[in-house]
């Protein structure tokens, strides 16, 4: 079902997406971006991991590139009506992460299909979050997971280092326990979540944390962001076309 939103409405939108620390911006399957959020523009402007050519995103390497491309063109032909009955494309794994300069976390990225009542442009086909995890966020994941799920402390530390992207294997050898052990507590932790792959749990542990930083911002002083309605219109991110 397809459904307009009227232009007060979409400029009280993108007033709301300034408020966030986490990046947004809306993209094609060629990775054209038509909207970025002033998180999205500052990471950006940064260089650092994700940049814009001739309009386009790009990660730092073009391994990370390619991943961001097959999961655009997957969500978007997953939100498309012109899949033939019985067929649906493979997803990738919902979270990935995206490798930055020298020491600095890497990017996090959530990608998600866009409807065809976009803030930005009826070209745009999904939109990404982008987050940048501080170096102290895994122990403050493990602690919010621990809560919302009733884990225990080693199986939220399991949980928050799969968000991250780290494989099984990795997060055996670095809590230094053997393979087993992280197996059973995956299993442990599907049975809690009720999760059934490893895709769906992340997907659930993302979206919880999306969502608890929503309303719980690392930034306390969001004063700025309650904004009139008639004041919206003034609050305009920027978009980017491509020039070429």
């Amino acid at each position: 079902m397809s459904f307009h939103i009227p232009n007060t409405a979409t400029e009280e939108l993108r007033a709301v997406l300034a408020c966030l620390e986490i990046g947004v911006l809306t993209v094609d399957r060629s990775l054209h971006v038509y909207f970025a959020n002033p998180a999205g523009q500052q990471l950006i402007q940064r260089g650092d991991g994700l940049r814009l050519v001739h309009g386009r995103l790009h990660a730092s390497t073009s391994h990370d590139t390619r991943l961001l491309t097959v999961a655009v063109a997957s969500v978007a032909d997953r939100s498309s009506e012109a899949i033939p009955p019985g067929r649906s494309a493979v997803a990738p794994n919902p979270v990935f992460a995206v490798a930055r300069e020298a020491d600095a976390p890497m990017y996090r990225i959530v990608v998600a299909p866009l409807g065809s009542a976009s803030i930005a442009s009826a070209a745009a086909e999904a939109v990404l979050f982008v987050d940048t995890p501080h170096e102290t966020d895994a122990a403050t994941e493990a602690q919010v997971f621990q809560h919302a799920f009733h884990l225990t402390r080693a199986e939220a530390r399991l949980a928050a280092h799969l968000l991250s992207g780290t494989s099984l294997t990795e997060a055996a050898d670095k809590f230094g326990v053997a393979h087993n052990t992280v197996r059973s507590q995956l299993r442990a932790i599907f049975e809690k979540t009720r999760a059934r792959r490893q895709a769906d749990l992340v997907r659930l542990l993302a979206s919880h944390l999306f969502l608890q930083r929503l309303f719980v911002g690392r930034n306390k002083n969001n004063s700025d962001c309650f904004i009139r309605s008639d004041d919206a219109a003034h609050q305009r991110p920027e978009h980017f076309d491509d020039p070429h």
